[in-house]
């Protein structure tokens, strides 16, 4: 008796709901790894003075903001480099006089563990 109503509960729509209560508990984990991802995205947002994400508007608008300051920071990498280059200075070249300044400050038995 007990096979038989279970056989009628699964033809009747049974195996429907246990279907339902399946696609529930993904679309909610779903959610929930979206909530994690919006957060951290607003809190690196404000990191860089940028708006939380409130909609496609704002999230647009930043992702503009973000790579005209990637763009800016490469060009000035770049021009900073040139400017060097030109000067004939390398940076290895910048170094010297600092490890220079260690060895004379810096007794010799000490000098390698201090400019590591």
């Amino acid at each position: 008796m007990r096979d038989e109503l279970t056989a009628a509960i699964s033809a009747n729509g049974g195996n429907r709901i246990e279907q339902i209560r399946a696609e529930i508990a993904r679309i909610e984990e779903s959610k929930k790894e979206r909530s994690e991802r919006a957060q951290k995205y607003d809190l690196i947002a404000g990191a860089l003075g940028l708006p939380a994400a409130v909609d496609a508007d704002t999230f647009d608008a930043n992702g503009r903001a973000i790579a005209a300051g990637q763009s800016e920071c490469v060009r000035q990498r770049d021009e900073r480099s040139k400017r060097l280059t030109e000067t004939g200075v390398t940076e290895r070249e910048l170094r010297l006089p600092h490890a220079f300044g260690l060895s004379l400050l810096v007794p010799e038995a000490y000098y390698d563990p201090a400019y590591r």
